[in-house]
């Protein structure tokens, strides 16, 4: 994202209508994602997008990684 572009809210709207796609298909049961764990505006738009921190994920480079996931039970509570 483009400094002039962060913190007007793009990424967590493109983040919520990705999650709102998935769950169209019926397949679908869990979206996830992951990041650093010191990147935390991507966390937080992770986060703003209703997931919830669920764990370690898969080391990136050698890093240790954050997941965050949604359930499709959770997304239909709080959509």
């Amino acid at each position: 994202m483009l400094p002039t572009c962060q913190g007007r809210g793009y990424a967590t709207e493109a983040s919520r209508e990705l999650i709102r796609w998935a769950f169209a298909h019926a397949d679908v049961d869990r979206v996830s994602a992951e990041t650093l764990p010191h990147l935390t505006e991507s966390i937080r738009v992770m986060e703003k997008s209703g997931m919830k921190f669920v764990g370690s994920g898969n080391p990136e480079e050698g890093q240790p990684t954050v997941r965050y996931a949604l359930s499709r039970l959770e997304y239909a509570e709080s959509y």
